[in-house]
């Protein structure tokens, strides 16, 4: 999925809420780790605040400049700090920084409402964000685990 928000800055998209196109994006089941079909096998799509949870879960998980298939702008740069770094209060605002940054590309995101980042064992690290979208002044909440790869 490469990232169609390229094109478009913050600005210019705060700007053209209004004309922004409607968010779709293919359902993805957060619990089984695959996206959803429907009973003929087709996927389904889902819109609005439930694609942009899906494009957040998403972006969490792909380590930005990584991989060919997406924009150097897709994505989380988080792996320089896991594992190799000592927690420090400057490493978890670097952190909570590359999410913010990997985030805020996404014209449909108005405002990015709280960051948490928890290690877990092996610096495995658990992301909840908490966001607004232009759909709703109700936040989104999406958590999303990575492991150190």
């Amino acid at each position: 999925m490469a990232n169609p928000f390229v094109a478009m800055s913050n600005t210019q998209a705060a700007n053209s809420n209004e004309s922004l196109p409607l968010f779709v994006e293919y359902g993805y089941d957060f619990e089984k780790q695959c996206f959803r079909y429907d009973e003929k096998g087709q996927n389904l799509m889902v819109t609005e605040n439930e694609a942009l949870k899906v494009w957040i879960y998403k972006a969490i998980l792909t380590e930005r400049y990584r991989y060919l298939a997406y924009d150097d702008s897709y994505g989380i740069t988080i792996e320089p700090y896991q594992g190799r770094v000592p927690n420090s209060r400057y490493t978890a605002d670097q952190v909570s920084q590359n999410i913010r940054e990997g985030l805020l590309i996404n014209p449909y995101i108005t405002r990015i409402n709280h960051i948490d980042v928890e290690k877990r064992e092996r610096d495995d690290l658990v992301i909840t964000v908490d966001v607004t979208s232009i759909y709703s002044e109700e936040s989104l909440s999406v958590t999303a685990g990575r492991s150190e790869a």
